[in-house]
């Protein structure tokens, strides 16, 4: 049986490995050096230990190396794509995903190491946290592939600045955004996009305002949906 609590803390431990703790640079080098890389092994490492913590029960310690090992293994094999499109970005995180889902399953409900904490709370905390992580660097990322594939883009070097204020407003509105839904003020949200296009349509350049548009609705639509499942766990 899926033990569901334990699911929502090896997502949260992978988040904070995958993303938190490993910078584009280090994700370069994975992808240029592949299988030579000491990176892809020292991060496969770091997913192990945080899995290990995260089961609680430290008999169990072969499920975090059973983690960390097929972590590895995905990870190399995906070094060896040329382009980084959005499909190997999101196939990657299904494929970690499935991984964490199946440990969850053969642990069941024999893992009780946090059985201490009222099982409502125990699952809502790791599903808030993760979906606070997700709003903000994979946000970012799952968005700029996007707009990469549809050709959505600023089209001068000059912009960097305005993609790095972007990437900012974007995690500061997908985090307000979600604390709003999970207060149930909808209303807000859709206060704070119509702010936003008030400040941020006044220039008619095309590219610039479907790249706006596009960044917005993708950004909004991302914290909705991490606000409204968190909302229905609570």
């Amino acid at each position: 049986m899926l033990n569901t609590i334990l699911f929502a803390n090896l997502l949260l431990a992978h988040l904070v490995g995958d993303f938190l703790l490993q910078s584009n640079a280090l994700c370069e080098s994975k992808e240029r050096k592949h299988h030579k890389s000491a990176f892809m092994y020292v991060h496969a490492l770091i997913i192990a230990l945080l899995s290990w913590v995260a089961i609680g029960n430290y008999q169990l310690w072969g499920y975090a190396v059973i983690i960390g090992v097929t972590h590895l293994m995905i990870d190399i094999a995906k070094s060896y794509v040329k382009t980084q499109t959005l499909v190997w970005f999101v196939g990657d995180q299904i494929l970690h995903i499935f991984v964490l889902l199946i440990v969850s399953y053969f642990i069941g409900n024999g893992w009780g190491q946090f059985a201490w904490i009222p099982q409502k709370y125990a699952l809502i905390l790791p599903a808030f946290l993760s979906a606070v992580i997700i709003c903000t660097k994979p946000a970012n990322i799952f968005i700029k592939m996007i707009l990469t594939r549809y050709e959505i883009d600023l089209p001068k070097a000059k912009d960097k600045e305005l993609k790095n204020a972007g990437a900012l407003i974007g995690n500061l509105e997908r985090l307000l955004s979600l604390v709003l839904i999970i207060a149930g003020q909808f209303g807000a949200v859709g206060f704070i996009i119509t702010a936003k296009s008030i400040l941020r349509f006044r220039d008619y350049e095309r590219a610039k305002t479907e790249y706006v548009l596009a960044g917005t609705l993708l950004s909004f639509g991302i914290a909705i949906i991490c606000g409204c499942i968190i909302k229905w766990l609570i």
